[in-house]
């Protein structure tokens, strides 16, 4: 690098660390392990010890081989998944993966059926209560369903892995179609959709015609979310990295949520900024290197 790039390299850091000054975050991801939740139907995780002792050089070695499904724990689906050619998950822009949040609530519709559907009334009576959602947002609906999680068939409402006696919440087709059509009908993109519950679509669907429609829209998708109640319904920032498989369809996610701390910058203007700035630094080093 010349003495001006790292000059600028500096800046930009400078920059980066400004904004995650007056920032709290909360962890919205499960941990990964044996006893994490997956689809009945596919390999739970598993893992086989390498090695795990000293070594005789007197040093510890410790690692491990470990087997499981895409979709295991708090997981990205990537738009592959349900739709032939669009995005896998090492295809997914680095700047899809950050941006603002909002969390749609929709508990007292699920107290009274475990069903139910997020609608296109739900989803427009949350604008009109909340405003317009922000460019680039990720939306989160909170469903209550991981009171559930740490029981994997009350989690999917059943002992059985037929997908037909399914019993969780999630979001009906024509909300998916509303999200979807929402870039053209304003401007402003939804890069993905996430929810607490085992999947986007309800238990009883069977087409997952929900994510279908989103995918197709390369909208990726977040399932098995932790501590949507620890977030407000909008004002705060989102960092999904998910392991970037070549062609991989799915993934376990590291899921950050950034909040404002009293008096510190908005955490969705700290997000945007932020992740320009990343996305300069990440330029200005591969040009310079």
């Amino acid at each position: 690098m010349t003495f001006a790039t790292e000059a600028f390299v500096t800046l930009l850091l400078t920059l980066l660390a400004i904004c995650c000054e007056g920032l709290k975050y909360v962890d919205l991801s499960y941990v990964v392990s044996e006893e994490s939740s997956h689809w009945p139907s596919v390999t739970p995780f598993s893992r086989q010890v390498v090695a795990r002792g000293y070594t005789r050089e007197g040093y510890w070695n410790e690692h491990y081989s470990f087997c499981m499904h895409e979709q295991t724990s708090t997981h990205l689906d990537a738009p592959c998944h349900l739709a032939e050619g669009k995005w896998s998950l090492h295809e997914i822009p680095l700047n899809h993966l950050m941006g603002p949040g909002v969390v749609i609530d929709m508990r007292d519709k699920v107290a009274g059926d475990a069903n139910a559907e997020l609608s296109t009334d739900d989803f427009m009576t949350w604008l009109e209560e909340h405003g317009p959602l922000p460019d680039g947002v990720i939306i989160f609906i909170r469903t209550g369903w991981s009171s559930k999680y740490e029981n994997i068939e009350e989690y999917f409402g059943t002992e059985a892995t037929n997908t037909s006696y399914f019993n969780f919440p999630g979001l009906s087709v024509g909300a998916a179609q509303l999200i979807v059509s929402h870039e053209a009908a304003t401007g402003r993109r939804v890069f993905a959709v996430g929810t607490d519950a085992p999947s986007i679509d309800h238990g009883p669907s069977e087409d997952f015609k929900a994510q279908q429609t989103l995918f197709e829209a390369n909208i990726y998708g977040i399932e098995s979310v932790a501590n949507l109640d620890k977030l407000p319904t909008k004002g705060f920032g989102i960092i999904a990295m998910p392991v970037k498989i070549r062609g991989g369809c799915g993934a376990p996610v590291r899921l950050l949520a950034s909040l404002p701390e009293a008096n510190g910058i908005s955490s969705s203007t700290a997000a945007t900024f932020g992740s320009q700035i990343l996305l300069a630094l990440t330029l200005v080093i591969l040009n310079g290197s």
